[in-house]
């Protein structure tokens, strides 16, 4: 499994180029499950301060 971070970098990497083009249908498939799995790790790290 990849570190967050990484995660959030590849992630941000699409996002980026997304924004200078159009992406393929894998690469947008790819971008929402990076972008589910962000907003998982940020539920749960704002569940653990919160804790």
């Amino acid at each position: 499994m990849r570190s967050p971070l990484a995660a959030l970098s590849l992630a941000l990497e699409l996002f980026e180029k997304e924004k200078m083009g159009p992406l393929n249908t894998k690469q947008k498939d790819m971008a929402v499950s990076m972008k589910q799995s962000v907003d998982k790790l940020t539920a749960m790290l704002t569940m653990y301060k919160g804790a």
